[in-house]
């Protein structure tokens, strides 16, 4: 189970360095992997770690994307890997230095 998010990026900038801040709620983010896309790549910014501690509010560094060219649609992929959990994806937000 989990969920996808898009945010469309219309500036033609290449990228110098990529950020993601995440604000989800969760009762075991243990659980959860949270994976940003872009056209084709991809960087793991959470990979099951935290065991039960709650929630995730947390700046990302995406370096995989680092020259890479902003327009386009980003995704960000939030997967819950056991089932008797459950949160939700507050908000994120992109920032993408030129």
């Amino acid at each position: 189970a989990g969920v996808t998010s898009a945010i469309e990026v219309s500036d033609q900038t290449t990228a110098s360095q990529v950020t993601v801040e995440v604000d989800l709620t969760h009762t075991y983010v243990g659980d959860l992997r949270i994976v940003l896309e872009h056209d084709g790549v991809e960087a793991v910014l959470w990979d099951r770690e935290g065991g039960s501690s709650d929630d995730i509010r947390q700046t990302f560094s995406a370096p995989p994307f680092s020259g890479a060219q902003a327009a386009g649609t980003w995704q960000l992929h939030v997967s819950d890997h056991a089932g008797q959990d459950v949160g939700e994806l507050q908000s994120w937000a992109l920032l993408i230095t030129p």
